[in-house]
């Protein structure tokens, strides 16, 4: 099992593969077996600050009306809402890739 790593630091990973040599042992046999192999690019996890990683679905933290969004230069949103009732805003961060569904206003 190897991972979770960067991949655009491993975009290769070797795996070794220790057998016997047949040359210096003539009584080694060699079957084929399939090896597998499996990636999972983001598995929607919450880091330990709190943020979310880009498979999940981000709720919003307050109900209200979304007062300002906020398109960050490095992907994502910055939205805020502003409760109704008593006025206070609450800015919730949406992490880049998920498609934003609520506009200003709603």
């Amino acid at each position: 099992m190897v991972g979770p790593v960067p991949g655009k630091k491993y975009s290769e990973i070797t795996f070794p593969n220790l057998s016997p040599d047949p040359a210096t042992k003539k009584d080694v046999h060699f079957l084929k077996y399939p090896i597998f192999l499996g990636g999972n690019k983001e598995r929607g996890q919450i880091y330990p600050d709190g943020s979310k990683s880009k498979n999940t679905v981000s709720n919003a933290t307050a109900a209200g009306i979304v007062s300002k969004i906020i398109i960050k230069y490095k992907g994502g949103y910055e939205i805020t809402i502003t409760d109704a009732s008593d006025g206070r805003q609450v800015v919730d961060f949406i992490p880049t890739r998920p498609e934003l569904l609520v506009s200003k206003g709603e």
